[in-house]
């Protein structure tokens, strides 16, 4: 069917960035001088700052390197080498078959035993860190993911070839995503989305941190790009760049920072708090979210305190000797309360 400037009337940023015709276009690198979109621009003008943030947003994942994943080929070495297992279960069916009915019926009942493990092994997999621990692993697709304390990260056992990598985090996460590429071309697959804080972040290949915490997302992009959009109505929020931040409390509150030290964002994963005229109560609020315990503070003045430096952090009596220090203050252990007066 032939294309007109008519079909892309109503196209937003995303419908662009979607549409396959205008993908190739801005690969080809005649997008501009394209008589196509030219036409499109002129007849609907409010099109036109739509298709410079899309290919804006395409190109920057087109500049991303490409790493080829050995998921897939290790996956259909795991199917292949299970086949002869699939193979003995069916000649185990056919002997039960010679015998009686009743043994018949028994077979069967191992046999849909067996179908139901093996799908619910395709189902879906979490994987946690709880108070005061750490959590490092690979996901199918070779992306390593470092988990915070309390934290957990949810997806599907066996992503499909077609779709997009998709997780659900809740918590804190540094996540250093590949790029998977089979043709050199912008595909679904090369998707990476993760779901948190009402929003969902997309990423081909990049390194960036993900925090989730007391109803706030914060978000810093260390390598590559990303794309944010709102979870319940797909419109793109904003698109980050390497060094800057991202802060969500709710459509009505949105920041984006620029210049962010990854080395501050990235510290809890070396066991280390980096304050840089951090709040105490910013230090209270990491205590209870990472470690459990409910902390009370007699002399509520001292939340106003801030505070810069390194603190050590691999547990929670580090952090505590710190604040003794500096604050002057006891602090005391009852229970899963802790008391600084």
């Amino acid at each position: 069917m032939k294309r007109t400037p008519e079909q892309y009337r109503d196209y937003k940023k995303i419908d662009f960035f979607y549409d396959e015709y205008f993908i190739s276009s801005v690969r080809e690198g005649n997008y501009h001088l394209n008589i196509f979109w030219i036409q499109v621009g002129e007849q609907f003008p409010e099109t036109k700052p739509y298709m410079e943030e899309a290919a804006a947003w395409i190109m920057l994942l087109i500049s991303q390197p490409v790493y080829q994943s050995k998921g897939r080929e290790a996956s259909w070495q795991k199917i292949q080498s299970q086949l002869p297992r699939i193979e003995r279960r069916r000649n185990i069916v056919r002997i039960f078959k010679t015998y009686t009915k009743r043994a018949g019926q028994a077979a069967a009942v191992i046999i849909l035993s067996l179908s139901l493990y093996d799908l619910s092994q395709q189902g879906q997999k979490t994987r946690s860190a709880g108070f005061g621990q750490k959590n490092h692993f690979v996901l199918p697709d070779e992306s390593e993911i470092d988990l915070n304390s309390n934290s957990s990260l949810r997806y599907v056992r066996n992503w499909k070839s077609d779709k997009p990598r998709e997780v659900w985090l809740k918590g804190e996460a540094l996540f250093h995503v590949k790029h998977v590429a089979i043709k050199n071309r912008i595909r679904e697959s090369d998707y990476f989305r993760v779901h948190a804080g009402g929003v969902v972040l997309t990423v081909t290949g990049t390194r960036f941190n993900v925090k989730d915490r007391r109803g706030v997302l914060e978000v810093a992009l260390l390598e590559g790009s990303l794309r944010v959009e709102d979870e319940s109505t797909h419109q793109v929020i904003a698109s980050l760049k390497p060094g800057q931040s991202f802060t969500y409390k709710g459509a009505a509150e949105i920041q984006i920072s620029e210049e962010n030290d990854s080395r501050n964002i990235t510290a809890w994963k070396d066991n280390e708090i980096r304050l840089n005229n951090s709040s105490v109560a910013a230090v209270i609020a990491g205590i209870e979210d990472n470690f459990g315990y409910k902390v009370v503070l007699l002399d509520s003045s001292l939340l106003n305190r801030h505070l810069s430096g390194t603190i050590p952090a691999k547990n929670l009596e580090d952090i505590l000797f710190v604040l003794r220090q500096t604050l002057h203050v006891e602090t005391q252990i009852t229970g899963n309360q802790i008391t600084i007066k």
